[in-house]
Formats: C-alpha cells, sequence, structure tokens
C-alpha cells in the first residue's frame, strides 16, 4: 500500500510523520504487511496551513490538518484492504480467520 503525506514546517506535521513511520513498523511486525511512505515537505505559503498535513492512503484523502492516531490510521488500511476485521481491547484490528 502506498501513502502520501504532504507535510509542513509545525509541530503536527512533524508528530504526523513520526506516527506514520510507527505505523509502517507495526503493519509490518505485527499483520506483515508493507507500506510505502512518500512525505512531501512544503515550503511555507505552498498550501493553506489549515490543511496541512495532509494524508493520502491509495488515492483517496483520510487525514487533513491534524495529527491521524494510530488506531484510525490502523483501521483506514484494513478499509482498504477489505479484510473483516475485529477491534482488540486497545482499538487495534485483529484479523479474522
Amino acid at each position: 500500500m502506498k501513502l502520501v503525506a504532504y507535510l509542513g514546517v509545525d509541530w503536527r506535521s512533524r508528530l504526523t510523520e513520526r506516527v506514520l513511520k510507527d505505523l509502517s513498523v507495526y503493519l509490518a511486525s505485527h499483520y506483515g504487511l508493507g507500506m510505502e511512505l512518500d512525505f512531501v515537505e512544503l515550503p511555507l505559503g505552498d498550501m493553506d496551513e489549515e490543511e496541512l498535513p495532509l494524508v493520502i492512503l491509495e488515492g483517496e484523502v483520510i487525514s487533513k490538518g491534524e495529527v491521524p492516531s494510530m488506531s484510525y490510521l490502523v483501521e483506514a488500511v484494513f478499509e482498504r484492504l477489505g479484510s473483516q476485521v475485529r477491534t482488540k481491547l486497545l482499538g487495534f484490528p485483529e484479523l479474522e480467520a
């Protein structure tokens, strides 16, 4: 799966970058899923700062103007995969057989 993040120079963008890198490690270690991450850093004034960070998964905007949570991102990935998912105690999905 491909995930693209448009980032500014603010703290929300830095935190989003960290969450997305952690997401990639989490999906690989727990589910064996590979994630291609692309980060596009925009200079000040190139885009409305209220819209950053902007996160796009497989061509669809999944987060705009806020730091997405890990549980939200994991859920979005599994929605795109079309898998049947059962939620565990901490909010992370568990694949059903």
